[in-house]
């Protein structure tokens, strides 16, 4: 292969593992340094060009040709870190909707690098995610994901997407955030529920009783004490998270290939 064709086809695997870092988890957050994700991505493609599948016949010296084939590897790259951070919003998901019920909706406060209110749980709750993941050698297996492409969409390929299939992907993977959201909040927001149930039970026995005076605190006691036991549970949603971000991997792969 020639010298200038070996500079494009590295050209092309660093845009693709520049895209994952830039829409994983942890690597994609705003507060993340521009300097070492581009660092990061030259390493890992530096890494992974001597094992990686390359076509030749569009590695030529035409800007068009090359802006399209670095279109392809940044939607490819992008498609696998947006996959699995799609996937761990549920924890973010899951957060708010605690926090809402709870009666903590008003205690969101602004996230200064997007400029949008967050709730304080729903951060709280993803970013203990992101720890565990990094624990739990999430980030191994992100990495893996990047080589597996490197062999399974060859590099420098201008063959037609599977549009079906990429949209079959995300669709599904916003599947999974729902479920997996559903599965982490419902523990919390059935304590709260059941705890509501019985002051409004205790009010109409009681007339006399302000209970709903007391209510809030209670709530929020009823919900942090929830919270504080669902977080361990939490932690063992990792690896299923992992897991199914691999097998959404694979199809994503598949649809670009």
């Amino acid at each position: 292969m020639p010298l200038y064709q070996l500079a494009i086809a590295f050209g092309l695997l660093f845009v693709r593992v520049l895209a994952v870092i830039i829409a994983a988890p942890v690597t994609g957050e705003l507060g993340f340094p521009w300097r070492l994700r581009v660092l990061l991505s030259l390493f890992m493609a530096a890494a992974f060009f001597p094992f990686a599948a390359v076509e030749t016949e569009w590695l030529k010296a035409d800007v068009i040709v090359i802006a399209l084939l670095a279109a392809r590897e940044f939607i490819v790259g992008a498609g696998i870190g947006l996959v699995l951070g799609i996937v761990y919003s549920a924890f973010r998901l899951a957060g708010e909707t605690v926090g809402h019920t709870m009666g903590i909706a008003i205690a969101n406060v602004v996230d200064p690098l997007q400029d949008v209110e967050v709730s304080v749980i729903g951060e709280f709750w993803y970013f203990t995610a992101l720890a565990v993941f990094l624990a739990a050698d999430g980030h191994v297996y992100l990495v893996r994901a990047v080589q597996e492409s490197a062999q399974i969409a060859p590099v420098g390929a201008l063959s037609a997407f599977s549009v079906k299939g990429m949209l079959a992907v995300m669709v599904e993977s916003t599947g999974v955030m729902f479920v997996f959201a559903a599965r982490l909040l419902l523990p919390v927001v059935g304590v709260v529920f059941t705890a509501l149930f019985g002051m409004g039970f205790l009010g109409r026995m009681i007339p006399q009783m302000h209970v709903f005076i007391v209510g809030f605190p209670l709530m929020l006691g009823i919900g942090l004490l929830g919270l504080y036991f669902a977080l361990p549970a939490s932690a063992y949603l990792v690896d299923e998270l992992v897991g199914e971000s691999a097998r959404l991997w694979g199809g994503w792969l598949r649809a670009c290939s």
